[in-house]
């Protein structure tokens, strides 16, 4: 929602494992219901660097993405002063060392496992956001822009 409103200006240069909720729910299940016990499966779907995430979400939502990207070795460096401040009482409202630490860490994970023993097979992110933008219009939580849609193949 804050990238709807255009209050995320940059992207870290890392990654991240993403997944919707529906297809992390069917896994669950999935897990229950073929699983074997005492295993353990990670529900994870498309591992993304931050920079591209944020370019789907984008295009889903009819927004620009943001344009700065940030090192971990910035992040890590932005992260003292924020420890500093929050010791002394102040607190951010979205942003702290903590977090901005884990920003600088690629957290790519595999989901071959489940697949494999449970035919788990998350929707593409793509899809995901794109249904989760349209969602967020349709309950007026976010303005009602078109998505920018890729021009259509000959």
């Amino acid at each position: 929602m804050d990238l709807a409103r255009g209050k995320v200006p940059v992207a870290p240069r890392t990654g991240t494992t993403c997944v919707g909720v529906r297809d992390v729910a069917k896994g669950h299940v999935a897990a229950w219901k073929r699983g074997r016990r005492g295993e353990r499966y990670v529900l994870g779907g498309e591992n993304l660097p931050w920079p591209k995430l944020f370019a789907i979400a984008a295009e889903a939502l009819g927004v620009k993405p943001p344009r700065i990207t940030l090192s971990p070795a910035w992040l890590r460096a932005a992260a003292i002063p924020l420890d500093g401040i929050s010791k002394v009482g102040f607190r951010l409202d979205k942003v702290s060392g903590p977090a901005l630490r884990a920003l600088g860490v690629c957290l790519y994970f595999d989901g071959a496992k489940a697949a494999r023993e449970l035919g788990y097979s998350p929707a593409p992110m793509r899809e995901v956001l794109r249904e989760t933008a349209e969602d967020l219009r349709r309950r007026g939580l976010i303005g009602a822009s078109s998505p920018r849609r890729p021009p259509s193949a000959p």
